[in-house]
């Protein structure tokens, strides 16, 4: 694991120790970025984990490009909510 430039942990699930358990365990495979509680200077305590997974996702999907910011995804949704 490491971090990018940007300050993000990379890769943070090779940090997780095996279980001993008999489950079945699934990670994935390539590099993503992992976008948590205030990485983006933003106050988002109590909210901000759904964004937070959809960039991390995004970045798992094209590490090459930055994912929305927090703020445009909410604004997405106000102007959907409300299309006037």
């Amino acid at each position: 694991m490491n971090s990018h430039a940007n300050g993000l942990l990379k890769n943070v699930h090779q940090l997780l120790e095996p279980l001993d358990e008999a489950i079945d365990v699934h990670t994935v495979k390539g590099d993503y970025s992992y976008y948590h509680y205030g990485c983006d200077e933003m106050d988002d305590f109590g909210w901000g984990c759904g964004f937070g997974v959809l960039q991390t996702i995004c970045s798992w999907i094209d590490p090459a490009e930055p994912p929305v910011s927090i703020t445009d995804m909410i604004t997405a949704l106000d102007d959907i909510a409300d299309p006037s």
